[in-house]
Formats: structure tokens, sequence, C-alpha cells
């Protein structure tokens, strides 16, 4: 038999195991949980740094093409109220076939003004024109490539074969023009290019002065026409080849942005 007293401890401790057993194993020693902690955190810190190169980029990207259409808004308005310059032509390249400025309709044309017999100037401002089509490319987002057209100011000594003789020492990329001499002032009148023939004295000459010794002096300009046949810009013999590539190359994009736009509208 119990006492009473020996009652009251012996439920005292049964009490105190149910308890224990009531919270159950103690796991805080398990490295588990801490793991899966440890993993959950990596994959947040990875989509986090994912993301946020790709949110940089977006912006960046964003902001070139906000400033290349900027910048070809800002050209498109420089052309508003310019002269007008270049027109209609009919011509023949150096291989004796007739052509006319419909003839190069859907391609950009860098076209120049020159003669064959010039001793420094022209074949300079030729090889220029060349290195600005290197430097632009093969790989253009054009469907045509970029032409270069040379057009002589000198009909009277720049025949078909003097001018297919002369091709021979450029790139062989380049188209040669010339025509009769009513016809090639009246291309240089409409492209605004200053004629001046003078002998070796300096004198000026005429016309009939077939085949003499004379220099014709003349305004240097490379012009770059866009697919329609009109003028889009024109650069001096004192710019350089870096600059001008950049301008042609915010004119093809202009270009593409205006039809895409336009496709768009329709």
């Amino acid at each position: 038999n119990y006492t009473a007293e020996e009652m009251l401890q012996s439920l005292r401790r049964s009490r105190s195991i149910g308890s224990r057993c009531a919270r159950g194993p103690n796991f805080s020693s398990s490295r588990g949980p801490a793991n899966n902690n440890k993993k959950s955190n990596r994959t947040r810190d990875l989509i986090i740094s994912g993301t946020s190169v790709c949110c940089v980029l977006g912006v960046l990207y964003y902001f070139e093409q906000t400033k290349l259409k900027a910048a070809a808004t800002r050209n498109a308005a420089k052309s508003v109220g310019k002269a007008s310059v270049g027109g209609p032509y009919s011509l023949i390249n150096q291989d004796g076939v007739p052509v006319t400025d419909a003839t190069y309709h859907g391609h950009f044309v860098l076209l120049y003004f020159g003669f064959t017999f010039c001793p420094d100037i022209c074949p300079n401002e030729i090889n220029k024109l060349t290195e600005v089509l290197d430097a632009i490319g093969t790989k253009q987002s054009l469907e045509r490539p970029i032409l270069p057209i040379f057009v002589t100011i000198d009909p009277t000594r720049d025949t078909i074969g003097q001018l297919k003789y002369y091709s021979r020492d450029f790139d062989p990329r380049f188209t040669w023009l010339t025509g009769t001499v009513e016809q090639l002032k009246a291309v240089a009148k409409d492209f605004r290019v200053y004629i001046g023939k003078v002998d070796e004295e300096d004198e000026v000459a005429s016309d009939s002065d077939e085949g003499g010794e004379y220099l014709v002096d003349h305004s240097s300009f490379i012009y770059l026409l866009g697919p329609d046949g009109q003028c889009l810009d024109f650069y001096g013999k004192g710019q350089e080849v870096g600059d001008i590539v950049d301008s042609v190359k915010l004119h093809v994009h202009s270009y593409s942005l205006s039809n895409a736009s336009n496709s768009a509208i329709s």
C-alpha cells in the first residue's frame, strides 16, 4: 500500500514523462533544414542577378534605339527647306551602255564629279570613297549594296575608252559615266557643281580645246543619293572617312525606319 505522499510523487513523475513525449524529440542539431535554406538563398540570388543583367541590357538597348531615332528625326528636320540638289539625267557608262538616274533607283548611291586627267584631288577622293565602302562593309542591312559612281566633268577627253582605261586603277565596284558636253553641263548644274577649265598658264580655256593640255577647276563633293534618287547629303574633301561612314549609316537607318513605318501604316 502506498502512502498519500508516495502516490503524489508518482503522479508528478507521470506528468513529467507525458510532457516530454508531447513535445517530441529535439531536432535542433539536424542539418537538413539549414541546407535547404542555403540552396533557396542561392537560387534567389541567381534569379535576382539574372533579372538585373537583363534589365540593364534592356535599358541600354532602349537608349541606343532612342538615340538613333532622335538623330534620324533631327536629320530629316534639317533637310526641310534645303535647296534642291540633283535631278534626272541620261548618260553612258564605261561599257558604252546608256543609263539614266532611274537605272540606280533602289540603291543608295555615292556620287562624285571629277575628271581622269586630274593630278591629285580626284584620285584621292575616289580612294576615300573606297575606304568608306570598305568601312561600311558588305554586311549592310540593305537589300542592295551602296553604289559608287564617278561622273566626268571633262567629256571632251573622258571618252568611253578613256574611262575604261582609267577604271583599271581603282575599285571595280565603281561605275564611270560620261556623255556629251551639253548632257554633262546639265547634270553638273543640277548638282550645283562649279566647273572652270584652265590651261597650263592659268588662262581660261574653251570647250574647243579638244585633246589640249588643260586642267579643270571644280568643286569637290561626294553626294549621297537615296534609293529614290533624291540627294540626302554631301561631303566635302575635308571630311574624314569616319564622319562620312557615320553619316551614311545614319541615313540608311533613317530610311529603314521610314520604310518600316510606312509598311506598318499600309
